[in-house]
């Protein structure tokens, strides 16, 4: 999506962008992607299309009055506009969301499922309006220079609208430690990750924006007892399966081995679903299985294909290993079936964010301060600095860390439930992020819900 700022530049042809598009992904693709153009006064979006295998609903609606498209796709969009009391039909649940989200965003961004993004326009006005999730977790990058502003859900495909892409080494120095782009970094100049709850609005006058805060409410749930905390984070999981079971024609589960994954295939199993389970196994458990593509191609021109495919798909936003391995085996990328994953557990743990000696029940962390929370992450997180990074640099890795701690400030939470807030803002939101527009399948994950964030929150150390 893009718009021309002022008189700056010539015009940018919705064809020729489109174009240009195809040219830019075609390595990843064996051929051309269906592609949409859409325009509205002064705004146009170019939408290049993977068919997703055993997914049923359209990610495009329209009627008279509206188009409405979901980038990533509100899995429990269908459960919320219910509980809402809003009548729909199965052929306009995107319009009549997108609707209700224009007008009262509040009501629904507090229980619609990260991540999703949605862009929907009349027809009749010249209104257009791109809204994301209440944790900002949706891939979508906004770039910005004194003639174009453009909005994408992949770095590389600002090429096609002629932008250079500039790395920040600052930010790729924090990437090198961290394994992820913390806050709103994207590693390159003029390029910036969309903040959570994000409405904007585009006239052919200009663009406006709000937020819509729903982070509060699920960081700061009501009291409640443990056990009902327990029972919600439960009912929460069976709550998203069974929305999600008209979207889907059996979907596949992936078992590591792990806890998480349990949780999610008995729900599966609990809510009757139908589903093939993918057994792979974690190195230390009974459940190992040996499987091919697991390390890089002992070619170097191979290696390098991979690494370059990589950067192309997704522009470093990947955990580094994986740029080794990325279509190895594969001569281009392929559409997945549906795969209900275990991912995002985590937000009911801190262990992600803690080593075994820095468990708080092991260290007395109940009279620690603050500072001293920071202080132990912080040197969690540094023990995976390149040992060659300069001294300088070490400073501002050290002090961006910091800075990303310090966003819980914003939502006044003290104590054990900073760090949990850092997993979900950081570990979960911008780590989990790259992880799902990595995969060329449409990910669905039961942990990832308001109720479950809400019920960790309530549940851990409070």
């Amino acid at each position: 999506m893009w718009r021309r700022i002022g008189d700056v530049g010539g015009a940018l042809s919705p064809a020729d962008v489109a174009e240009n598009l195809q040219r830019v992904f075609a390595p990843l693709f064996g051929t051309a992607l269906k592609q949409r153009v859409l325009q509205s006064p002064g705004t146009a979006m170019v939408v290049l299309d993977l068919p997703v295998p055993g997914w049923l609903p359209p990610f495009f609606q329209e009627d008279k009055q509206t188009w409405a498209f979901a980038g990533d796709y509100p899995t429990n969009a269908r459960t919320v506009l219910a509980e809402s009391g809003a009548g729909f039909s199965e052929d306009k649940v995107l319009l009549t969301l997108c609707r209700k989200l224009e007008n009262d965003p509040r009501l629904l961004l507090r229980d619609l499922a990260p991540p999703y993004s949605l862009v929907w326009s009349s027809k009749i006005g010249d209104e257009t309006f791109v809204q994301n999730d209440g944790l900002g977790m949706a891939q979508l990058f906004e770039f910005q220079d004194d003639r174009l502003w453009a909005l994408s859900n992949k770095i590389p495909a600002f090429k096609a609208l002629g932008v250079s892409l500039e790395p920040e080494p600052e930010q790729w120095a924090v990437w090198a430690t961290l394994g992820w782009f913390p806050m709103e970094m994207s590693g390159y100049k003029k390029i910036r990750f969309l903040e959570p709850a994000s409405q904007l609005r585009l006239t052919a006058r200009g663009i406006s924006r709000a937020r819509h805060d729903v982070l509060s409410d699920w960081v700061h749930p009501k009291k409640m007892p443990p056990a009902d905390c327990l029972e919600l984070a439960r009912a929460s999981l069976l709550t998203m399966i069974k929305g999600c079971m008209p979207l889907w024609k059996k979907p596949s589960a992936g078992l590591s081995g792990g806890w998480d994954s349990r949780a999610v295939v008995c729900s599966l199993r609990k809510a009757g679903v139908d589903f093939s389970a993918r057994v792979q196994g974690l190195p230390d458990s009974q459940l190992k299985v040996q499987h091919a593509g697991g390390l890089p191609p002992e070619d170097p021109d191979a290696c390098r294909r991979s690494i370059v495919l990589a950067l192309l798909w997704q522009a470093g936003h990947l955990n580094g290993y994986r740029h080794k391995t990325f279509l190895a085996n594969q001569p281009c990328l392929v559409a997945w079936s549906v795969n209900v994953t275990g991912q995002h557990g985590e937000i009911g743990r801190r262990e992600r964010m803690l080593s075994d000696d820095h468990q708080p029940q092991k260290i007395g962390a109940k009279h620690f301060s603050d500072l001293q929370y920071e202080d132990y992450t912080i040197t969690e997180l540094m023990r995976d600095m390149p040992p060659f990074t300069r001294g300088a640099v070490q400073d501002l890795v050290r002090d961006t860390i910091r800075k990303s701690c310090r966003q819980a400030d914003r939502y006044d939470l003290t104590g054990l439930a900073r760090v949990d807030f850092f997993c979900l803002y950081e570990f979960t939101r911008r780590k989990g992020s790259a992880v799902h527009a990595y995969q060329s399948r449409l990910l669905v994950a039961p942990f990832l819900n308001p109720d479950y964030i809400r019920a960790a929150f309530g549940y851990l150390d409070r």
